[in-house]
This record gives structure tokens, C-alpha cells and sequence, in this order.
């Protein structure tokens, strides 16, 4: 690979500690500035294959068809940050026109099977506003997918937008709420984060199958593989990866007093786990708050890094 040149929401309610899949879509169609930004994926620069319509990053979604404009109407959204902040569920890239809109769905980024999904607990305050995951200077993230070979070494938190579409690897968090201190969350909102994940999860299997089928059936997909599109499991992430314990613990009941680090066995997944196809990995935590040695982490990352590459040419 070669590098390639808020306000916190406050609730006192558990159901707005539930992700905002009923928030309208923004529906203005403001200018978007022909300038492009290091944080925002431009459409222009995506292969035609992973382009709907061509155009430059002003018009490609403006111009979507009658029948794409249908098939997006189908889909289950992914969560998107209410104004003003910029965080969403990055299982695609997304054209700078939707980032701008905070549009669930951009019609030029078709949702593909990723090869790695991280997990974590939910977005700090930081990452909330900019968009980008772990961005808190304090996190210790992006160093340890550079030193665990998981990136390129060059590549920096404003390469997030568009690892899904180079990298094939997604982001979420099982919270969609802003909050810098995890432990504020108590039992009853984890296990209302639990169902609404697992819903989301389910979301974006759902999204990469009927994306192919949608494909297919327009002579656009470049797929080979031989797998039943009908299937759930189709879709789903090669790998999975909680990146810190207590949000793992929390999807049983009782929750785990102890989660074991790495690889987790078959037989050992919460109950109700909607990804069964997919590899499920467990790390601690990259805050800066979390007492972890570094040789501990840079150890399990670099283990998830040789999985990863063992995965290539699985999808």
C-alpha cells in the first residue's frame, strides 16, 4: 500500500442510549465545497467497481437512479451521529456529499463483506465530533494496527474513512452514545446497547448480501465466489474484534468476571450471536486510561494481524 495524497449528547433515558435509526435525513442539498478533505473519502478517486454512478464527489449521489434510489429504500440504515457530530458506523466508505448530509446510505459505496470489524464500547467525546474512531490523541489505537502490521505503516486516524473500501476493515461501537468513561454505563443500558448491536450487526450482513444481489442483477459485480447470498452468515466479517473486555463481558448474562484475551472459542460466543461464520477476537482496551502493558498489546494485535492475513482471499 502508498499513502494517498460537539457538542456531547446528554440523556438521562435508556432509550436515547439507543442508536437514532428513526433521525430524519438531512434532506437540504447544501454546496459541498469542491475542496477535499483528508478526513472525507472522495468519490472520484474509487475504482469503478465500486462506483454506482460516476461523477465528481458533488454530483455522483445526486444523480442516483430511480431503481437505486428504490433499492436504498429497502435497506435497514446504518447508524449516523445527529448533528453536529460526525461519527457513524463505517462498514463503507461514503462520498463527502453524504458525510456532509449524515445520509445513512451513499448510493456510490456499495456495503461489502469485510474482512475485520472492530467493536468497542462507544465513542469518546473526541471521536464523536471528528468523525473518526479512536481519534483522541491519548488512544493508543492507531499505533497498534501500524505496529500489528494491520496498516500500512505510513497510515495515520485520518485514513479511517476509507479502510473499508482499501483495507476491508469496519468500525462500530455497541454504544452509539458520546462519553469518555465507560463504567457511567451501567447493566440496564448494556444490555439495551446488546440487543440494539446485535440488531445493527444483523443490519449490515443483511446490507452486503442485498448489495450483491443488487449487483448481480445489474451486470455491475465483480464477484466470483460461490456462496449463498441468502444465507446470513454470507456477509458476515471474517473477523470480528472487541477491542476491550468489559463491552465482550457485557453481552452475557451474567455478565463475565473474566474474559480471556485473543481468539475465543466456538463454544464459548455469547448467546444470541448473530456473526456464528465469523472469527471472534477479544482485546484490551488502547485508552490511555487502561493499565495494559504496551508489549501485552503490540503481542495480541500482532496476533491479529497474522490472522488477518491469513484471511486474504476468503471474501
Amino acid at each position: 500500500y502508498s499513502k494517498k495524497s460537539s457538542s456531547v449528547l446528554k440523556t438521562d433515558t435508556l432509550v436515547s442510549s439507543l442508536s437514532y435509526h428513526h433521525v430524519k435525513r438531512t434532506v437540504s442539498q447544501s454546496n459541498v465545497s469542491s475542496k477535499r478533505r483528508k478526513n472525507e473519502t472522495d468519490c472520484s478517486l474509487q475504482s469503478k467497481s465500486n462506483c454506482i454512478k460516476k461523477g465528481d464527489e458533488e454530483s455522483c449521489c445526486n444523480e442516483t437512479s430511480t431503481k437505486m434510489f428504490k433499492f436504498l429504500q429497502t435497506l435497514p440504515p446504518s447508524f449516523v451521529a445527529p448533528f453536529p457530530g460526525m461519527w457513524r458506523e463505517r462498514y463503507c466508505d461514503v462520498c463527502s456529499q453524504c458525510q456532509q448530509q449524515r445520509t445513512p446510505l451513499c448510493a456510490s459505496h456499495p456495503e461489502r463483506r469485510l474482512r475485520l470489524l472492530f467493536i468497542g464500547h462507544n465513542p469518546s467525546e473526541h471521536a464523536w465530533a471528528s468523525g473518526n474512531y479512536y481519534s483522541n490523541p491519548t488512544n493508543r489505537m492507531w499505533k497498534l494496527l501500524r505496529v500489528g502490521g494491520i496498516i500500512p505503516e505510513d497510515w495515520t486516524v485520518d485514513d479511517n474513512p476509507r479502510m473499508p473500501s482499501d483495507l476491508q476493515i469496519g468500525f462500530t461501537d455497541m454504544g452509539c452514545v458520546p462519553g469518555n468513561d465507560a463504567i457511567i454505563y451501567k447493566r440496564r443500558e448494556m444490555k439495551a446497547w446488546r440487543f440494539d448491536m446485535y440488531s445493527r450487526l444483523q443490519g449490515h450482513v443483511s446490507r452486503v448480501n442485498a448489495w450483491k444481489r443488487f449487483l448481480l442483477e445489474s451486470e455491475t459485480a465483480t464477484y466470483t465466489e460461490a456462496e449463498d447470498i441468502e444465507s446470513l452468515d454470507a456477509g458476515a466479517p471474517l473477523i470480528v474484534a472487541f477491542t476491550g473486555k468489559r463491552q465482550y463481558a457485557q453481552l452475557f448474562d451474567p455478565p463475565l468476571r473474566r474474559v480471556p484475551a485473543g481468539l475465543q472459542a466456538t463454544d464459548s460466543l455469547p448467546p444470541g450471536w448473530p456473526l456464528q461464520a465469523s472469527q471472534v477476537w477479544v482485546l484490551p482496551s488502547s485508552s490511555g486510561r487502561a493499565v495494559v502493558p504496551w508489549n501485552e498489546l503490540t503481542a495480541l494485535y500482532s496476533e491479529l494481524g497474522k490472522a488477518l492475513k491469513h484471511s486474504n482471499g476468503r471474501t
